[in-house]
């Protein structure tokens, strides 16, 4: 049936064929691709000074641009508070987002988890980050600090533990309810772990890239 259908010299003939193209595909590929939605390109240096050093641009074209970074990572800014041009003044701008639980493996998406590292711990572990960027005026233009804060959820037990009926828990306490529409404390149950450097460094990089010198 198969040498009726499909000669074997024609068979051969159409794999080589295939592998060919293949070959050439993986050839044409450039090795080094900026990611989409990236102006980062590939040969810029990976260490960037935290403050970073922007020159004197517009107000608010600076600040529009520290916000747009900002969205590429987190998705919900809680505070923001722009640079504004009064006179020969430029006032202190200041951004605090909402903490975000961190991305996963499955979440390929996500920008949040910036190397291997963090995406593993994101994944194995319930991790959520918070970002603080201040920004001065200088008479050389700007600086940019960037700050990003880890925090790892504390549980007393583990949430999804299933405890059989001849072990009694140990924690008693009884749950007390509180009004979710009252002032909370938002670290509550997050034990701190740090700055994110990997983050921080991701984002200076594409401000970096955004705001060139003149």
């Amino acid at each position: 049936m198969f040498r009726r259908i499909l000669r074997p010299r024609t068979f051969f003939t159409l794999l080589a064929g295939l592998c060919l193209a293949l070959a050439a595909g993986c050839q044409g590929t450039p090795r080094q691709q900026t990611p989409y939605g990236s102006y980062v390109p590939a040969d810029q240096p990976r260490a960037v000074s935290n403050p970073l050093t922007v020159p004197g641009y517009d107000p608010y074209v600076l600040w529009e641009t520290v916000v747009d970074v900002t969205r590429l990572y987190f998705w919900r800014i809680r505070d923001e508070h722009p640079c504004q041009k009064s006179d020969d003044m430029i006032t202190e701008g200041l951004l605090i987002t909402f903490p975000q639980v961190g991305a996963t493996w499955l979440e390929p998406w996500r920008r949040d988890s910036a190397d291997t590292a963090e995406r593993n711990l994101a994944t194995l572990q319930s991790i959520r980050r918070t970002a603080h960027i201040r920004v001065r005026a200088t008479s050389e233009g700007y600086l940019i600090d960037v700050r990003v804060l880890k925090e790892l959820e504390d549980l007393a037990v583990p949430s999804e533990s299933r405890l059989p009926s001849a072990v009694f828990r140990q924690d008693t306490d009884i749950t007390e309810m509180q009004d979710p529409i009252a002032v909370q404390d938002v670290h509550a149950g997050w034990i701190p772990l740090g700055r994110d450097t990997a983050l921080e460094q991701e984002m200076l990089r594409q401000l970096q890239a955004r705001l060139p010198g003149r």
